[in-house]
């Protein structure tokens, strides 16, 4: 492979090409949600601040917990820690999108589920970054933070609002939560195979 392409050499290790699959899925479903939120919380209250409430709920548990989701992964199996952490997410979403779907969502909700959300990722991350010495060998991990770290701009920040955008605009907000619940469902099958 001529090195004009090394930074995909990491997608010839099956257990890699599945998890980067989920995980760019993943991150999209995650950049329409984001969208979906912000346009949700707007809905449900016109506050300056409630919006930042929100994402207070989403970023303080996954602050306190960092360091806890490092100490579970180090004691049980990583994949194990990933899919519990996705399948919670994605409950997380399924929730918001139910509820938005009922006419049933209030702030309160969005902030409750937010701070779900936020703890999982905190169990989600740790594991992640220490799966992949797992399975890839040392001499793919340079490309493969790399090749992450190209995809997840281009997914969580780029392709994923702009579908989120388009999905509110024609179903609402509820159809891009279940959008990105649908994702995490995505993420789990690849781990699952993996």
């Amino acid at each position: 492979m001529s090195h004009r392409f090394a930074i995909l050499r990491p997608l010839s290790a099956r257990d890699f090409r599945l998890l980067g699959i989920g995980q760019s899925t993943s991150m999209l479903g995650d950049g329409a949600f984001y969208v979906a939120l912000a346009w949700q919380v707007y809905d449900l209250s016109p506050q300056p601040t409630a919006l930042s409430v929100v994402l207070a709920a989403r970023s303080i548990p996954m602050l306190l917990l960092l360091l806890v989701g490092g100490a579970i992964t180090d004691r049980f199996p990583r994949r194990i820690v990933m899919l519990a952490s996705d399948v919670i997410r994605g409950a997380a979403a399924a929730l918001l999108a139910v509820l938005a779907a009922t006419g049933a969502l209030e702030l309160w909700h969005v902030v409750v589920l937010a701070a779900v959300f936020g703890a999982a990722d905190a169990f989600f991350y740790p594991a992640y970054t220490s799966i992949l010495p797992e399975i890839l060998d040392t001499d793919l991990l340079l490309q493969a933070n790399a090749l992450e770290s190209a995809v997840r701009p281009l997914a969580l920040r780029m392709a994923g609002p702009a579908l989120g955008g388009f999905v509110v605009a024609r179903i609402g907000t509820a159809g891009a939560f279940a959008f990105d619940a649908l994702t995490f469902g995505v993420s789990v099958a690849a781990l699952l195979a993996m």
